[in-house]
């Protein structure tokens, strides 16, 4: 079972505010964000955590096929 890691960047000043102000309250409450996310019309689930300002995600293959083919 292999995690892989993927890390989130906003992609202007409004997505910059927003994942600032949400990684920052994840950060605060320690607390992880858990649930699908869709890319490239797979759905996967997914954890996502802040790091150093930076938003990863991370996803395990093997548990998001399972999920997925519930």
């Amino acid at each position: 079972m292999a995690l892989m890691e993927h890390s989130v960047y906003p992609d202007g000043p409004v997505a910059e505010e927003t994942l600032g102000v949400i990684g920052a309250a994840m950060a605060g409450a320690g607390v992880v964000g858990l649930g699908p996310l869709t890319l490239s019309r797979r759905e996967r689930m997914v954890a996502v955590e802040p790091h150093d300002g930076v938003d990863s995600v991370w996803r395990d293959d093997a548990t998001s096929d399972a999920v997925a083919g519930c």
